[in-house]
């Protein structure tokens, strides 16, 4: 409970002092949306497990593949030989589900309170981008609806967004960069 009242008192704190309130603003909504990226990929690294989920992805791909190809041929021993292999699909599956939603449970409870947050910290906050971005939620008669006008909300899931693909980015381009030093070193 200290962190949370923490956190609200710096808050508190960067609304109350000299500087313009949409830049106070938009530098506490920003910073939210920051956090939530920063914790979505963190449970996802420590909850779910993705060598694991490519494994299952790889051996179903491979599975249904040799199955295909058996049933194109008509080779009906072939089929019967890959039925054990084919039973497993079940679980296999089943275990890639429970890996990839784990980490939802942690994140949901802050997908609830962050925007909601952002909104009652910033509730006049509307900014507008010089360029329209395709917003998929609203007007489904209109898909996808284009939009250059944000309030707390938007601006915190633009931010989410934005943040969360440039540090994904960030975090391949240094494995790629490690995996060639890597590969440099071993020979």
């Amino acid at each position: 409970m200290w962190q949370w009242t923490g956190w609200f008192h710096f808050w508190i704190l960067l609304r109350d002092d000299g500087m313009d309130s949409s830049i106070q603003a938009f530098a506490g909504i920003s910073a939210i949306g920051i956090a939530y990226s920063i914790i979505s990929i963190y449970m996802t690294r420590r909850f779910g497990n993705r060598e694991r989920i490519k494994e299952i992805q790889k051996r179903v791909n491979d599975i249904t593949k040799r199955q295909n190809e058996a049933m194109k041929r008509g080779d009906e021993e072939e089929l019967k030989r890959l039925e054990p292999e084919q039973a497993e699909l079940p679980g296999l599956l089943k275990e890639s589900m429970i890996l990839q939603f784990k980490p939802l449970l942690f994140l949901l409870p802050f997908l609830l309170i962050l925007p909601n947050m952002a909104r009652s910290l910033f509730p006049d906050f509307v900014i507008n981008l010089s360029f329209h971005v395709p917003v998929f939620i609203q007007h489904f008669e209109r898909f996808p609806n284009w939009r250059n006008e944000f309030g707390a909300v938007g601006w915190f899931w633009l931010s989410f967004l934005f943040s969360s693909l440039s540090t994904q980015l960030l975090i391949g381009l240094k494995n790629k960069l490690g995996n060639a030093k890597k590969k440099q070193g071993a020979e």
